[in-house]
């Protein structure tokens, strides 16, 4: 596995694919609360996508002109990787195994996981000209995907969310994160690509629960 660096491009959907998965024994395809419509993908680099099914079953997964194919073990896991996309869409992805997954409105650009405490936390709606920031923010190309709080002590492969991928209009920005909304504005403008925002933050928390227990190694 190759150390995560710390770069303009945080490419979070393929970070989360290598934390390791539970053994499940359902015969239904699944895949983690992350992927969804609405969602985006991180433009230029693999597309890895990863879930659960019945064992030995085949799983194909596509999204625009890649498809990837793989059989899930003993232990109802399977992993794809697609090749890198350019920035772009809306595409759908389309996962098949014992039963079909859809997502539509899928797009590929940049994917910012947005981390922190409450200043990260912090929503649009406190942020300083509140009601003219979100009467004015109509931005589809922003999308915005806000995860609970949720503690635990080793890396798992799914997580809690508030819901699903939501598109910016001034009927969801209120509650984005506001460092987070503001810099996908920014950098929106000077790339001009879709920009998907994981808001994983937590007001009050600690800093070592954030940290890998490689990291004080």
């Amino acid at each position: 596995m190759r150390p995560l660096k710390l770069s303009p491009v945080v490419g979070i959907l393929t970070v989360l694919a290598f934390t390791p998965l539970p053994t499940v024994g359902h015969a239904e395809t699944s895949v983690p609360a992350v992927f969804g419509s609405g969602m985006v993908l991180q433009r230029e680099l693999p597309i890895v996508v990863w879930g659960q099914d019945a064992p030995g079953t085949p799983v194909r997964v596509s999204v625009a002109n890649r498809e990837a194919a793989a059989k899930t073990g003993s232990d109802g896991r399977w992993r794809v990787t697609l090749e890198e996309l350019r920035a772009e869409g809306p595409h759908v992805m389309t996962v098949r195994g014992s039963s079909t997954l859809r997502f539509d409105d899928v797009l590929v650009g940049e994917v910012w996981l947005c981390s922190g405490q409450s200043n990260m936390e912090w929503p649009v709606r406190e942020a300083l000209n509140p009601e003219a920031e979100i009467a004015a923010a109509n931005h589809p190309r922003i999308r915005h995907l806000k995860l609970n709080h949720r503690a635990s002590r080793k890396p798992t492969d799914d997580v809690d969310t508030q819901g699903t991928w939501q598109t910016c209009s001034p009927d969801t920005v209120a509650n984005f994160t506001g460092v987070g909304f503001f810099f996908a504005r920014y950098i929106q403008a000077q790339l001009d690509v879709p920009v998907g925002l994981i808001g994983s933050n937590w007001g009050g928390t600690r800093s070592e629960p954030w940290i890998p227990p490689g990291g004080f190694k």
